[in-house]
C-alpha cells in the first residue's frame, strides 16, 4: 500500500503526498524511508501542516517559526499554515531602459512557472501580444510598435498582483462528501481553454 502511494506521489526528486491521520503519516514516513533505503535513497526534508506531536518527531522538519513561511513545492509555494498554493512571481519589473521586443515578451511571460494553469487568463495576454508581433513580421530583437509595447508594459506593471492569488491545496472535502467534475471550454480567434473543477 505504501509503495503504491509513494510511487504515485513522486515528482522528479520530490515526494508530495496526503494522508488522513497521524497514524497514516507515521506509517507513510517510516515505510517510505525503508523502501527508498533499498535503493540507497534518503527521503528527508519532511514538511506537513498537521499533527503537532509528529512535528517534533520529524528530525528533518524545520522549527515552528518556519511553518509561517511559504515552502517551495513543485515550482509553487505552499503556505503550510493556511494550506494554500500560490505562484511565485518575482517583482522584477522592467527598467525604463529595457526595449520591448518579441524576445523580451516571450522571456518575461515564460518566467511564470504555473504547472496547474491557474494563471492562464493572465499569461494569455503576452501570448496574444506575441501573435500580434508575428502578424507584423517583427524580428526577435526589433523594438515593437508603441501600441504593443504599451499593452505589454501595462501587463508587466500589474504582474506582481499574482503574488496575492492563493488557492486551497486540499480539495477532497470530508470523508462522506460527494464529488463531481465540471468541465468548461471555450475558444476565440486568439485562444482556447478548458477548465475542469
Amino acid at each position: 500500500m505504501t509503495a503504491q502511494h509513494l510511487q504515485k506521489s513522486m515528482y522528479v526528486d520530490n515526494c508530495v503526498a496526503s494522508v488522513k491521520s497521524e497514524a497514516d503519516l507515521t506509517k507513510f514516513i517510516n515505510e517510505s524511508r525503508e523502501i527508498m533505503a533499498l535503493g540507497k535513497f534518503e527521503l528527508r526534508g519532511w514538511q506537513h501542516n498537521s499533527f503537532e506531536s509528529l512535528r517534533d518527531n520529524c528530525k528533518e522538519s524545520q522549527n515552528a517559526s518556519h511553518i509561517l513561511q511559504d515552502i517551495p513545492v513543485l515550482g509553487l509555494l505552499w503556505n503550510i499554515e493556511r494550506d494554500t498554493l500560490k505562484i511565485d512571481v518575482r517583482n522584477d519589473t522592467q527598467s525604463e531602459s529595457v526595449k520591448v521586443t518579441k524576445r523580451y515578451i516571450l522571456s518575461k511571460c515564460h518566467k511564470i512557472f504555473d504547472p496547474i494553469g491557474i494563471t492562464a487568463p493572465i499569461t494569455l495576454i503576452p501570448k496574444i501580444l506575441l501573435q500580434e508581433t508575428w502578424k507584423i513580421k517583427a524580428n526577435w530583437d526589433d523594438i515593437l510598435p508603441e501600441e504593443i509595447a504599451h499593452k505589454f508594459e501595462k501587463w508587466d506593471r500589474q504582474l506582481h498582483q499574482l503574488n496575492k492569488l492563493e488557492i486551497p491545496r486540499w480539495i477532497q472535502g470530508h470523508k462522506n462528501s460527494k464529488h463531481s467534475l465540471h468541465v468548461f471550454c471555450d475558444a476565440s480567434q486568439q485562444a482556447y481553454a478548458t477548465c475542469i473543477f
